[in-house]
C-alpha cells in the first residue's frame, strides 16, 4: 500500500458520525465540549499551560513523507493576554514564555513556517466570535490550525483542530459538528485543574499501587501487567542505588497511555525530554504490544529510575552527563521481563559493537568514556553530533550494576555516589542557562550562542564532578581500565 493510499485508509478509519460524544465542562474557560466521537482526552496543561483539555483521534494518520504520522488534535485553550513581553528573550536568546494570544501561539508554538491563514467573523453554537485557519508547514507534512477563536476576559478561548492539511477536508464534518455543539458556561478562572485520582481524563481510569496512583487508558489486562513491572523495577533501583534512593517512593502518577500514538501525541505538546516530568509529578508508558512477552518495559523502568532519581535531589536528571544517560537508557531498553525478574540482556547493537571494538583493539579508555573526551563539545558551538558511544556506555552500567566495576574503582555504590554527586555540583553551578530557550525562534547565529552556552555549563558541571568524586591518579585509571578491558575480553 503507498503512503498515500495509507493515508486514505487511516483517514476513513477515523471517520465518525456527526454525533459527538458527551459534554465536557471546563469552568476555566468558560465552555462545555463534545470532543469527537471516538476521541481519548490526554493530560491537559500543555503547550506552556494555554491547553487545558486536549483531545486526540483513535489512531495516527499516516504523512506523505517517509516515516511520518500524526494524531489529530483538539485543544481547548486560554490565553493571557497580559504575559509579560519583556521575559520573551533573555541573556540574547528567546525563551519559553508563556502564549498570550492565537496569533502568538501560532508564531512561537510552531516555528517561523506558521502562519495565520484565516479569520472571520462567526458563531460556533452559542458562542460568537471568529472562525480562523493557520497554515503549519512542518517537517514530516503540512497541518492545519482549524477551529474559533472568542475574546474573553483577560484573553482568548480558543478551541482548535491540528490535523495534516490533505485530510482536512475528509474530517472537517466531524470538526465542524463539534464546533458547533459548543455550549457557554459561567466562568471561573481560578477554578483548580480537575484532579485526574478522583475525575479521570475521558477514557481513562484510576487505580492505586503500592508506589503510585495509576492512571491508564489501556488495556486492564495489559494495565495489570504493567503495574507489576512498574514495582519489580522499583525493588531493582533500590536493591542498586539503596545507599541514595529511598524504600518508599514520594507521591506520583503512573500514565499508562492507550497507545505509542496518543504517547507521542501528548509529547508533541510539551518540553519534556524523558518518560518522567518532575513538574507534574508523572511516570509515562504506553501499551506495548511487544511489552507481553516480556520485551518492552525498558521505558517503564526508564520512568521508574528517573522518578525515584527525582525524589532522591531533582537536581540530579538536568545533571545527567552524556554518558550515563544514553547507557542507562540502552541498559534498560534492553532488558526482558521473566516473571518477577529483570534480565538484563545486552543487545545486539551492544554485543556487536563490543566484538568489533576487541577485534581491533579500539576500546575506548574509561576515562575518555567518564569524562566524556572520546567526543568532546564541539568547540565552535555548532550542533553536535548524536552520543556515538552508546553501547559502550551501556556496557560500562553493564560492569558497574552486575560485576566487579565498582570494585576496580574501588569504589562501592559509584553509580549511586556519582549521582549524588551531580546533584550536589549541578546546585552549586546553578542551572543550565539555556534550558528555557524557544529553539523554535533560532536562527544560526543564536543556536551556536545556545550552543556554546550550554557546552560551557555542562563541561564544567562534569568536570567538578569527576574532580571530586572520582579524583584518580593516572596509575588509578590505568588498573581500573585494565579490569575494564579484561571484563569485555571475557564478558559472555
Amino acid at each position: 500500500m503507498t503512503p498515500l493510499a495509507r493515508g486514505v485508509f487511516a483517514a476513513v478509519l477515523l471517520a465518525v458520525a456527526v454525533h459527538a460524544q458527551k459534554g465536557i465542562a471546563e469552568p476555566r474557560a468558560g465552555v462545555e465540549i463534545k470532543p469527537p466521537k471516538g476521541w481519548i482526552e490526554l493530560p491537559g496543561g500543555v503547550d506552556r499551560g494555554a491547553t487545558l483539555r486536549l483531545f486526540a483521534a483513535p489512531r495516527a494518520i499516516t504523512g506523505r513523507a517517509e516515516g511520518a504520522s500524526h494524531t489529530p488534535l483538539l485543544r481547548v485553550m486560554v490565553l493571557d493576554k497580559n504575559g509579560d513581553v519583556s521575559a520573551d528573550d533573555k541573556d540574547g536568546l528567546p525563551r519559553r514564555t508563556p502564549y498570550r494570544s492565537l496569533e502568538d501561539f501560532v508564531a512561537r508554538g510552531f516555528g517561523k513556517a506558521a502562519r495565520m491563514a484565516s479569520r472571520t467573523a462567526g458563531k460556533a453554537g452559542a458562542l460568537e466570535g471568529h472562525l480562523f485557519s493557520a497554515a503549519l508547514a512542518l517537517a514530516g507534512g503540512d497541518r492545519t490550525l482549524y477551529g474559533f477563536v472568542q475574546p474573553i476576559d483577560g484573553g482568548e478561548l480558543v478551541v482548535a483542530f491540528e490535523v495534516y492539511t490533505d485530510q482536512l477536508d475528509k474530517l472537517k464534518k466531524d470538526f465542524d459538528a463539534t464546533l458547533d455543539a459548543l455550549a457557554s458556561m459561567p466562568r471561573d478562572a481560578s477554578a483548580p485543574a480537575p484532579d485526574p485520582q478522583k475525575s479521570p481524563e475521558l477514557g481513562w481510569k484510576a487505580s492505586k499501587s503500592k508506589h503510585w496512583t495509576v492512571l491508564s487508558a489501556a488495556d486492564p489486562a495489559f494495565t495489570k501487567k504493567a503495574i507489576a513491572a512498574a514495582e519489580i523495577g522499583r525493588d531493582w533501583v533500590v536493591q542498586e542505588f539503596g545507599t541514595l534512593v529511598a524504600k518508599t517512593a514520594q507521591p506520583a502518577l503512573l500514565r499508562i497511555f492507550a497507545s505509542a500514538d496518543h504517547y507521542n501525541a501528548f509529547i508533541s505538546t510539551t518540553d519534556a525530554p524523558r518518560e518522567y516530568s518532575s513538574p507534574r509529578r508523572e511516570l509515562w508508558f504506553f501499551e506495548d504490544k511487544d511489552a507481553g512477552s516480556g520485551d518492552g518495559f525498558g521505558m517503564l523502568f526508564r520512568a521508574v529510575l528517573w522518578h525515584a532519581l527525582d525524589d532522591v535531589d531533582k537536581n540530579i536528571l538536568p545533571a545527567l552527563p552524556r554518558w550515563l544517560d544514553n547507557g542507562l537508557w540502552e541498559y534498560l531498553r534492553s532488558t526482558k521481563l521473566k516473571g518477577k525478574t529483570i534480565e538484563f540482556t545486552p543487545s545486539e547493537v551492544e554485543t556487536g559493537r563490543i566484538g568489533y571494538q576487541l577485534r581491533a583493539d579500539t576500546m575506548p579508555a574509561l576515562w575518555r568514556l567518564i569524562q566524556e573526551s572520546e567526543q568532546p563539545s564541539p568547540a565552535d558551538g555548532a550542533d553536535e553530533e548524536v552520543w556515538s558511544y552508546t553501547p559502550e556506555c551501556a556496557r560500562l552500567v553493564r560492569w558497574l550494576c552486575e560485576h566487579d566495576g565498582e570494585k576496580g574503582f574501588e569504589k562501592p555504590g559509584l553509580l549511586a555516589g556519582f549521582c549524588r554527586s551531580l546533584g550536589e555540583h549541578h546546585a552549586r553551578l546553578g542551572a543550565d542557562p539555556t534550558a528555557d530557550v524557544d529553539t523554535t525562534r533560532l536562527d544560526d547565529v543564536l543556536r551556536k550562542t545556545l550552543n556554546q552556552r550550554h557546552y560551557v555549563w555542562r563541561d564544567a558541571l562534569l568536570k567538578a564532578v569527576n574532580d571530586n568524586y572520582l579524583p584518580l591518579t593516572v596509575e588509578q585509571w590505568n588498573a581500573a581500565n585494565a579490569k575494564w578491558l579484561k571484563f569485555n575480553e571475557t564478558y559472555r
